[in-house]
């Protein structure tokens, strides 16, 4: 007699383990997750780099700013009363000079007394406070009309020098000047391929040809900084 065996059904294979569509699956979606974080990354690196500039370009523009505040506000100061100056000399668009008598020793001839601003000339020959080349410049400090002019804020773009008389109405005359509006329009070193600028910059003089139209489309960006300052040693 033949032995009776029981029949077992066949186990099915072993489900551990991934199949070939699974893991491609699987990488599929590591790789959307890892291009959207790597494009995060590049985003905020980005980011952090414009940040990085534009600060630099607004630390720049306080930085010309101030001096310039500083020593017209003090343009005319003659504690001696023996002083035969007008305080300011020079009275053009892109360039002031001036007289100061700061050790009131009754002249005006130790160092640093006679100051100039502007672009140097070789860069800006007209001084109408545009570099005649375009670009950028460096708005410098002088002394006694010699020695060159000294960076104190870099990459400007434009520069003017407004004079304005008691009244608040435009001035030629050096000695009815009382106000001076002083407007710069600085440059970010480098493009940004990202941004397109399609602003108007005017100085306080209001619409100027010469300053950034928003004709020209360029992917720089500008900060434009106007202040006004009251010369409160002129017409005393």
């Amino acid at each position: 007699m033949f032995s009776k065996r029981s029949l077992k059904a066949t186990d099915p294979p072993s489900s551990a383990g991934f199949t070939l569509i699974e893991i491609m699956i699987a990488l599929a979606i590591s790789g959307f997750i890892l291009s959207g974080v790597y494009s995060a990354y590049i985003n905020q690196q980005k980011s952090y780099i414009t940040q990085g500039r534009v600060a630099e370009m607004q630390q720049n523009l306080r930085a010309a700013m101030f001096p310039l505040v500083s020593t017209i506000r003090m343009a005319g100061y003659d504690p001696s009363g023996n002083v035969d100056s007008l305080g300011i000399t020079l009275a053009e668009p892109g360039r002031i000079s001036m007289q100061i008598d700061w050790n009131g020793d009754g002249d005006t001839s130790d160092d640093r007394e006679l100051i100039d601003f502007g672009f140097p000339v070789r860069i800006d020959s007209d001084h109408d406070g545009i570099p005649d080349a375009g670009g950028s410049a460096s708005l410098g400090r002088q002394y006694k009309g010699a020695g060159g002019y000294h960076p104190i804020g870099d990459n400007l773009e434009s520069i003017e020098f407004l004079y304005l008389d008691k009244d608040g109405n435009v001035t030629a005359e050096l000695a009815d000047i009382r106000l001076i509006q002083i407007s710069l329009l600085t440059i970010i070193s480098k493009p940004d391929r990202d941004f397109t600028n399609r602003t108007t910059y005017n100085p306080a003089s209001g619409d100027n040809a010469d300053w950034k139209r928003a004709a020209n489309i360029d992917n720089f960006r500008r900060r434009l900084l106007i202040t006004t300052v009251v010369c409160r040693n002129m017409g005393l």
